[in-house]
């Protein structure tokens, strides 16, 4: 099996949570057998992350009828009343992302670490038509014996 890697477009740049989750995703895959790859489509695409920049890789998976999956890794404060206020007004603005709640709602599995997240992306992209997959969150080792100085 081969799984289509999508981040975000500067993430060569710097090393964040995100790139740390991607390293420790396509660590355990391919310990598993399974093949990560950063262009084509594969059997399986990944986005991680909600950017703009996934909407070009989203129309080809749609096209190829390539199934795909989401770690969103979506922070905010507000609550659901407000994300849902939120997304009423960005719709009828013309702000809304359209495109990422399709990468969001039409996707395979939705994986957030907590149930919490998986609510606030729920409440503004809309409820997925697949079930939320709890991913450990975890603390990459190098960090456990890190001299800050």
């Amino acid at each position: 099996m081969t799984v289509r890697f999508v981040q975000n477009p500067d993430h060569e740049h710097y090393i964040g949570g995100a790139e740390l989750q991607v390293a420790s995703t396509r660590a355990a895959l391919c310990e598993t057998g399974v093949d990560v790859v950063n262009d084509g489509l594969g059997d399986l695409v990944h986005f991680f992350g909600l950017f703009p920049t996934h909407l070009s890789v989203l129309e080809q998976a749609q096209q190829a009828q390539v199934p795909w999956v989401v770690s969103p890794i979506y922070a905010t404060g507000r609550g659901l009343a407000s994300l849902r206020r939120r997304a009423l007004r960005h719709r009828l603005s013309g702000k809304y992302a359209h495109g990422l709640a399709t990468v969001v709602r039409q996707s395979h599995a939705v994986l957030t670490p907590g149930s919490l997240e998986f609510e606030k992306v729920c409440a503004y992209f809309g409820k997925p038509k697949s079930k939320r997959v709890a991913v450990p969150n975890g603390v990459d080792p190098r960090f456990l014996d890190a001299d800050p100085v």
